[in-house]
């Protein structure tokens, strides 16, 4: 009686690695497309003034001369509620800054 040993296929290292590059790339497209990239920038740029943008009470940035639309300190964040209305936030979440084009 002859016994045949087979030997187990295990997972190739470079298949673990390739899971894990892909799960971090991931991670971080979600994060970013999430919004929560901006806890590793945040206050990079300073306030809006500091900046030399206004700050927007709509969402909107309607001033021809201010459309680069930036989230920074010194701006109340406003939500749009059910309704339609722009409602201020109470949280210490950054506002909307409208920046120059120049």
């Amino acid at each position: 009686m002859l016994i045949v040993l087979k030997k187990s296929q295990g997972m190739p290292i470079n298949v673990v690695i390739l899971a894990v590059i892909g799960l971090i790339i991931l991670i971080v497209l979600v994060a970013i497309f999430t919004g929560r990239a901006g806890i590793f920038s945040k206050n990079v740029g300073g306030s809006c003034a500091d900046q030399g943008g206004i700050c927007s009470t709509n969402g909107e940035c309607n001033n021809p001369q201010y459309q680069i639309k930036i989230f920074a300190s010194g701006c109340k964040y406003y939500e749009r509620s059910q309704d339609g209305t722009m409602k201020e936030d109470a949280s210490d979440k950054n506002g909307q800054c409208c920046l120059s084009l120049k």
